[in-house]
């Protein structure tokens, strides 16, 4: 079973900084009509995230852009993201290097290279806010879920009033179905992905630390305290530094494969590039009816809906409420894929009483179809029901090592990361029987159902 982390909303702060092949950019902004809206400019790709997991293995993608608008809508949370990206000139696959100078004497392998997209992307937030000035009568304590520091008092109408600062911290995971990436330099038109629980929208850190590290709260949907304080703490912000980061990018392979089978067979002489020309002209003969000329397609977005246009504006698949994996413009043909059911099946915690360090597994369920369709819209190929099943483990919330403020020896120090690591492992041993009795008995009941199973 590949396992793949999808959300990682705790883990990812828990790796202290420690890999430097991280680079985040951060923008600071201020809340404006109970709306936050920040653009984060030129992300770098690196090479590994706070997972110390590879981000982007075909070294596709050198940085990003992301413009991040989250606001309240009917006491719900809602948010909207804006995603371009810009390649690096070049992509692996395996231990073969194709460079876009390298495609320059083949027009349609250069072509082929300038229109890769990528198929999911995510990408992990950081936030620190600041929050309104709060003040109280004397003796009483502010009302606020956030942190508060005493700036000082003032007295009115004979009444001493004490000032404080509200501040907080949070993580957040944008995962890939809340992005809409198109081609390199070209904005992906962000969707209103509905409304997430107010649990698992931003992960706000608890208050609590073991020497330097944070602790963040988890995203309990049945917490109603838990959802009061969240709420409260978005609602209470004036200010708030984002800083975004790449956490994983996932290209169509098969579209990279056949990029460099077929200039290793141009360079080789298996293949005449000059043929090349000839399908393009039997290419632009099939999508062109008014004996238009097509030297271009792109997949885009429009009100939510995907379709398919030419380079001159002309629409060659409809938008409609679908993604498109692929689009073939010999044949006019279109892979479509429509998500059925995205939940969260159970969750787990392994290790000890002590909450702190204790891990959790969550078993999540994708149900999806994929289908073919023409230019019309109309199946070609009927949509065929397929299903994924992965785990997400979140290893124990506290992590006792840090660089700020740490006043530990060397020894103390490692004799944490021991005993950090054991407690993990152990967790670990401990959920794999019942996760790997849950994943199969739902894989179970998916056949059962008519659904293929994919790893």
């Amino acid at each position: 079973m590949k396992r793949f982390l999808l959300y990682g909303l705790i883990t990812a702060l828990l790796m202290l900084f420690s890999f430097p092949t991280i680079v985040a950019q951060s923008n600071t902004v201020s809340k404006k009509d109970g709306r936050i809206i920040a653009t984060v400019n030129n992300v770098s790709a690196g090479m590994l995230n706070k997972q110390a997991q590879a981000v982007d293995d075909a070294k596709l993608m050198k940085s990003f852009d992301i413009t991040i608008q989250w606001w309240s809508l009917m006491g719900e949370p809602v948010e909207k993201y804006d995603f371009t990206w810009y390649d690096s000139g070049r992509f692996m696959m395996g231990n073969t290097t194709i460079t876009r100078n390298m495609l320059q004497k083949y027009p349609d392998l250069l072509k082929r290279f300038d229109n890769i997209q990528p198929v999911e992307v995510w990408v992990f937030l950081e936030g620190d806010m600041s929050g309104k000035t709060l003040s109280v009568k004397r003796g009483k304590l502010p009302s606020s879920s956030l942190s508060t520091s005493r700036l000082g008092s003032y007295k009115r109408d004979g009444q001493s009033y004490d000032r404080y600062s509200t501040s907080g911290e949070f993580i957040y995971m944008i995962d890939q179905v809340k992005i809409l990436a198109s081609k390199s330099e070209r904005k992906g038109d962000g969707i209103v992905g509905g409304s997430p629980h107010w649990n698992e929208f931003l992960f706000w850190d608890d208050g609590s630390s073991h020497y330097s590290a944070k602790s963040y709260k988890k995203g309990n949907r049945s917490d109603n305290a838990l959802l009061k304080s969240n709420k409260l703490s978005f609602d209470q912000i004036d200010k708030v530094t984002l800083t975004a980061s790449l956490h994983k990018v996932e290209w169509p392979d098969y579209e990279l494969e056949a990029i460099a089978d077929r200039y290793a067979k141009y360079e080789s002489g298996e293949l005449n590039p000059a043929n090349a020309a000839k399908e393009l002209e039997d290419l632009n003969d099939l999508l062109s009816g008014s004996g238009q000329t097509v030297t271009d397609f792109n997949i885009e977005s429009r009100d939510g809906k995907r379709g398919v246009v030419a380079g001159d504006g002309r629409i060659l698949i409809p938008f409609k409420d679908w993604n498109i994996s692929s689009y073939d413009p010999k044949t006019r043909m279109a892979e479509i894929r429509k998500d059925l059911r995205s939940e969260v099946d159970s969750k787990k915690l392994c290790g000890r009483k002590n909450y702190s360090s204790r891990s959790e597994v969550i078993i999540k369920i994708l149900v999806y179809s994929l289908a073919t369709v023409n230019s019309s819209g109309d199946y070609v190929i009927p949509p065929k029901k397929y299903g994924r099943v992965w785990n997400d483990w979140l290893p124990p919330l506290v992590l006792t090592a840090g660089n700020f403020n740490d006043k530990r020896t060397q020894a103390e120090k490692e004799a944490d990361e021991r005993r950090y690591e054991a407690t993990k492992e152990r967790n670990r041993s401990e959920c794999d029987s019942w996760e790997a009795n849950r994943i199969s008995q739902i894989e179970s009941q998916l056949r059962s159902e008519g659904i293929a199973v994919q790893d």
